[in-house]
């Protein structure tokens, strides 16, 4: 049951958003004037994984790190929060969704210069012992009003960078 609900989720909200989004590397993202820094490049994804119970269910503690003078935006959801914009390996992992929400609604999260942004998510039903995880960092401005929009009017054809950790062993 949760595993169709998944997916029905996650149509629903690919259809929400009309079209695919674009991937941008690191290297793309200088196309900034010459004397700006690319706060891409000053930001930084960690996490840590364990197991809490015998049904393999897998605690993800995830950390964004924001190593620039200037306080950084982005945006993600009110309902799944920044889970959706995880990537993992979805042959071996499953997300465990424990929010039920009929919408969603765009979330635009500060960070403070040389501070940090902590979230956690499960995932469920796994024997692997590393994971790997990347997430979908959709920079945005502190003018945005969020009020007037739809995550998906605001994502479509909007780039973002995926944001990579290093591997890890599952504790």
């Amino acid at each position: 049951m949760t595993k169709q609900f998944l997916i029905l989720f996650l149509l629903f909200l690919s259809v929400s958003c009309k079209s695919s989004f674009q991937k941008v590397s690191l290297e793309q993202k200088d196309v900034l004037h010459k004397n700006e820094v690319n706060p891409i490049k000053n930001i930084r994804f960690d996490f840590s994984a364990r197991r809490i119970n015998v049904n393999h269910t897998i605690l993800v503690n995830a950390t964004l790190h924001n190593d620039n003078a200037n306080a950084i935006y982005f945006l993600t959801e009110s309902c799944s929060e920044e889970q959706n914009f995880l990537n993992f390996d979805k042959d071996k992992f499953i997300l465990s969704s424990s929010i039920f929400c009929n919408m969603s609604f765009p979330r635009l999260i500060k960070i403070e210069p040389y501070s940090k942004y902590e979230f956690q998510t499960q995932f469920v039903g796994t024997n692997e012992t590393k994971i790997k995880l990347g997430f979908d960092f959709y920079m945005a401005d502190e003018s945005v009003d969020i009020s007037k929009m739809t995550l998906g009017d605001y994502l479509e054809n909007k780039e973002y960078t995926t944001i990579w950790a290093d591997e890890k062993f599952i504790e």
